[in-house]
């Protein structure tokens, strides 16, 4: 007697891919607590240099949305800043976001900027001053969905966002923007070196810098 057997195969099935919008949570009421500081360096009339170093505190609030010319929905990002923790908050600037299916712009001073593409790839290249006047600047994505903690931020993926790596006899650039997954922005770091030509001694710029201590909604 012989038996027949039949195999069942089942549809596979593939999972959704994940885009990484989650990097950047657009939730009204979101806020996110800094710690930040920034140092100055500037050659005074006799050559001496001058350094001024400035610590305080940024918050960044997500306040309301609306439609802007191109039907896109946009956050509006309200940040403020306080000298210390018992300093009253003083507006400083309004940023705003639009969560777009390939793309975050980000626009902050009149400039929009592409901070993230989509989908997440590690290494990938675009270039994030697409939609400004600022000159081509190529944005890469490194060290991507790696844990992170600092202070009362705790998260098991985070992104690296280089922005910026320029270095010559006259200028030293860098920007870097971290990210962390239902948080956001939760670190950003930008260098100006100013140097001598002859001696590739500073002679003025600045550093700014400001890290995520806290995150609600």
């Amino acid at each position: 007697m012989l038996y027949f057997f039949a195999a069942c195969k089942k549809d596979s099935i593939i999972a959704p891919l994940d885009m990484g919008y989650a990097y950047f949570p657009l939730n009204l009421g979101h806020t996110i607590l800094y710690e930040a500081d920034s140092v100055r360096y500037s050659l005074d009339a006799n050559d001496s240099m001058h350094i001024r170093k400035v610590k305080f505190q940024v918050q960044d609030v997500i306040k309301t949305t609306f439609y802007d010319n191109s039907n896109r929905l946009t956050y509006v990002f309200e940040r403020s800043k306080r000298m210390n923790d018992t300093a009253s908050w003083e507006p400083w600037k309004i940023c705003t976001a639009n969560l777009l299916e390939d793309a975050l712009h980000w626009k902050e001073d009149n400039y929009t900027y592409v901070n993230l593409a989509f989908p997440i790839k590690s290494q990938k290249h675009w270039n994030g001053n697409s939609y400004n006047i600022l000159g081509e600047s190529e944005f890469t994505y490194t060290d991507i969905h790696i844990p992170y903690a600092y202070k009362n931020i705790s998260t098991d993926s985070s992104l690296t966002v280089i922005q910026q790596d320029e270095v010559n006899g006259l200028e030293t650039n860098w920007k870097e923007e971290k990210y962390a997954k239902h948080t956001g922005l939760i670190h950003q770091e930008m260098i100006h070196y100013e140097k001598d030509l002859n001696t590739g001694n500073l002679t003025g710029g600045f550093e700014f810098r400001m890290k995520a201590i806290q995150s609600t909604n």
